[in-house]
Order: structure tokens, then sequence, then C-alpha cells
């Protein structure tokens, strides 16, 4: 498990989000339309999943699969 700080938030062209954590990882979802909120700031859990798949858990506890890019 790795807990970091967002330090810039983008998204894709067809809408999967990109954040930017605060020790230089920058991690991409797998599929577009999560209902996650982030801005710059917010503090943000990265966990290992099943099958060596990666989750995202914002701070309001909604989650997404996610890759690292960087």
């Amino acid at each position: 498990e790795l807990t970091a700080t967002a330090s810039a938030i983008s998204t894709k062209p067809h809408g999967e989000l990109v954040v930017t954590l605060d020790n230089g990882q920058v991690w991409a979802e797998i599929a577009p339309g999560s209902t996650i909120k982030l801005k710059p700031g917010d503090p943000v859990r990265i966990e290992a999943g099943t099958l060596r798949s990666f989750i995202l858990v914002a701070p309001n506890g909604r989650s997404s699969k996610v890759v690292r890019v960087r």
C-alpha cells in the first residue's frame, strides 16, 4: 500500500484520470467514466489488487483501477 498526495490531476482524451503524486509517480485509470473526484493536494492511497492490478482510493472512499505510467 502506498499513501501520497496528488500534486497534479489531468485527463486523457477519453476521460481517464491521470494523477501525478508528490513522490513523482504517475498513475492513470484503466477505463474512463469513474466517479473519483480529485484535486491537487488531496491524499490518495494506491492498493494492490488481484492479479497484479492496482487500485487508487480517493479521500471520499471511491476507487478505480489504475496502472503506473511513470
